[in-house]
C-alpha cells in the first residue's frame, strides 16, 4: 500500500467518523399532534382519558375532527365513541375545559362577520375568513345555548347557497377542497360555511 492510499484511507475513515457523529449531534425534529385550537393533546388513538373538570372532547388528525361537548368522566378515544372523521389516519384525543363564559357572544360576533362577507356587506381577506373559523371551532359548542344562534349559522349557510349553490354541488367544490383551516386557496369561506353545516347537523333547536 503506497503512502497516498495509507492517508486517503485514513482521511475516509476519519471522514466517515465525522459524518456519524453529525448525525448524532444534529437536533430531531419531532413532530407533534395538533388538535383543534384552543384543545390539549390527551390520548392516542385507542387510549382513556378522564377529564378533570366538565369539558369539550375532540377525535382526528389532519384538521378532521368529531366532537363531544359538556363532558364528564372518562372518554375512550376511538373510532366506536365518535365515528371515524379521518379514515386511514392514525387519530388522537384532544380536551378543552368548558366555559360559557362569552362564548355565545363570539360566536355570534364570528357568524354575522361571514355572514356580512356572504352578502357583500363588509368583504373579508382569506386570514380574516380563516381567523372567524378557528373561532367558530373554539365556540362552536354554545351553539345550542340558544335558538338564535343555530338560525344565525343557518342563515349562513343559505347566504351561501343562494351565492354559490349547495357545498360540494356548486362548481368550485364538485371536487372537494383541503380540510385544512390555515390554507389560503379561495376555499376559506367554504371551510368556513362546512363548520357550520356540521354543527347544525348534530343540533336541535331549543324549545
Amino acid at each position: 500500500m503506497t503512502l497516498v492510499s495509507s492517508k486517503l484511507g485514513t482521511y475516509h475513515l476519519a471522514l466517515h467518523s465525522a459524518l456519524l457523529l453529525l448525525g448524532m449531534l444534529v437536533p430531531t425534529q419531532i413532530i407533534l399532534a395538533q388538535g383543534p385550537p384552543g384543545y390539549t393533546l390527551c390520548a392516542s388513538e385507542g387510549e382513556s382519558f378522564t377529564l378533570p373538570f366538565l369539558s369539550h372532547v375532540a377525535y382526528g388528525a389532519n384538521n378532521a375532527f368529531a366532537y363531544l361537548y359538556n363532558q364528564t368522566g372518562t372518554i375512550t378515544f376511538n373510532n366506536t365513541t365518535f365515528g371515524d372523521p379521518a379514515p386511514g389516519v392514525v387519530k388522537s384525543g384532544y380536551y378543552k375545559l368548558a366555559s360559557s363564559e362569552g362564548n355565545a357572544a363570539l360566536l355570534e360576533m364570528a357568524l354575522q362577520q361571514l355572514q356580512d362577507h356572504c352578502t357583500g356587506t363588509t368583504l373579508l381577506t382569506g386570514q380574516q375568513i380563516n381567523d372567524l373559523s378557528d373561532s367558530i371551532q373554539l365556540n362552536i359548542f354554545s351553539i345550542a345555548d340558544t335558538s338564535s344562534l343555530i338560525l344565525q349559522a343557518l342563515d349562513l349557510i343559505a347566504c351561501y347557497e343562494t351565492q354559490k349553490g349547495p357545498l360540494f354541488l356548486n362548481p368550485a367544490t364538485t371536487g372537494g377542497f383541503q380540510n385544512d383551516f390555515d390554507a389560503l386557496d379561495g376555499k376559506e369561506l367554504d371551510r368556513a360555511v362546512l363548520l357550520s353545516s356540521r354543527a347544525c347537523s348534530t343540533m336541535s333547536i331549543p324549545r
